[in-house]
């Protein structure tokens, strides 16, 4: 059965959900091409970059919330605390790449407009809809630490994967070159950034569900 949905608000999720699957795709398909490993290994270091994963969520979010019905997986990525978490994460990963890697990265042609789609225009998007169609009320503090399970999850996986390939995404999650102190250290410091960030939008929720009251 469908639910009645605001057509700004369908809008806006199909454009995040088809801008966020092309990129994906393309990427998908640049990374296959230009990688000359065999076809699972490419596949496994694609999945190691933090901007897969995070445009993947966003992108299968948007198409399930786009057509609204009532499903458990429309149920679950409806949640507020499920959409908030993803905004989390794909805005944090967005601000970093953009006032940090993008000075020693720079990419041309191709590579350049994927960049920007996955970095700037899907985490813009998603932001959008987070902030004027997702129920800002009942966000609580304790939801922060349920919150670094993802960003938990994705080290344990980048560091499995890196300890049979040598192959490591980002060079504060090198264990091969800096040892596995030093990256476990790294990544306390990243879940400490992910809880602050976090907070910003727990803080911002509990601030705009009190104004909407007034």
């Amino acid at each position: 059965m469908a639910i009645q949905q605001p057509e700004s608000e369908r809008a806006l999720l199909f454009i995040t959900a088809v801008t966020a699957w092309f990129a994906l795709i393309l990427q998908l398909h640049s990374t296959i091409g230009n990688s000359g490993l065999p076809l699972t290994d490419t596949v496994i270091r694609y999945f190691c970059f933090f901007k897969i994963w995070t445009n993947l969520l966003a992108a299968i979010c948007s198409t399930v919330l786009c057509f609204r019905n009532k499903s458990r997986l429309h149920a679950f990525f409806s949640s507020f605390r499920v959409t908030t978490a993803i905004a989390v994460y794909i805005s944090l990963g967005a601000i970093i790449y953009n006032m940090i890697i993008r000075q020693i990265f720079r990419p041309e042609g191709m590579q350049w407009v994927l960049d920007m789609l996955l970095h700037t225009v899907v985490p813009l998007l998603f932001l959008l809809y987070w902030i004027l169609f997702t129920p800002k009320a009942g966000l609580a503090w304790n939801d922060l630490w349920i919150w670094l399970l993802f960003p938990v999850a994705y080290i344990l996986y980048v560091l499995i994967v890196g300890t049979y390939s040598g192959f490591y995404p980002y060079p504060y999650l090198n264990a091969g070159t800096y040892g596995l102190q030093t990256v476990l250290r790294n990544s306390l410091v990243v879940m400490l950034v992910v809880i602050m960030w976090s907070g910003v939008f727990v803080g911002y929720s509990m601030l705009s569900s009190r104004f909407q009251k007034t």
